[in-house]
């Protein structure tokens, strides 16, 4: 069975560790400026102690983490800082631009914001 959005043989994706596609926006291929995602991305909290969040999406990782001044977890200014990376390469996060976030609701816009803008430019 072939991938929707690439044509590529599912157990290809596994081989490779690319990951599996969304459905196809009504569009084509890749969703067109200011054309939503099908499925925004879904995070999941990844360490039981520590406020840290992860997603990954088309070959993207996202990561929200909640940074504070004192106490366990991450320090920093107070708020959700969102960043993401290239999900199978080991390279460094980016901070997304407007970290910290007030609210995890605001920092996960961001991430669905900005895996939309590295998507459209691919």
């Amino acid at each position: 069975m072939n991938c929707d959005r690439c044509g590529t043989i599912f157990s290809d994706h596994v081989v490779t560790r690319q990951p599996l596609h969304t459905p196809l926006p009504a569009s084509g291929c890749r969703p067109a400026a200011g054309e939503r995602l099908a499925m925004p991305l879904e995070f999941h909290h990844v360490v039981e102690k520590i406020e840290i969040w992860s997603a990954t999406s088309d070959g993207y990782s996202f990561v929200i983490s909640f940074e504070s001044v004192a106490g366990p977890g991450f320090h920093g200014k107070p708020g959700y800082v969102a960043s993401w990376r290239l999900a199978y390469r080991g390279r460094g996060a980016i901070k997304i631009t407007g970290s910290p976030f007030k609210t995890f609701d605001e920092a996960k816009a961001a991430c669905d914001a900005m895996l939309e803008l590295l998507i459209s430019e691919n």
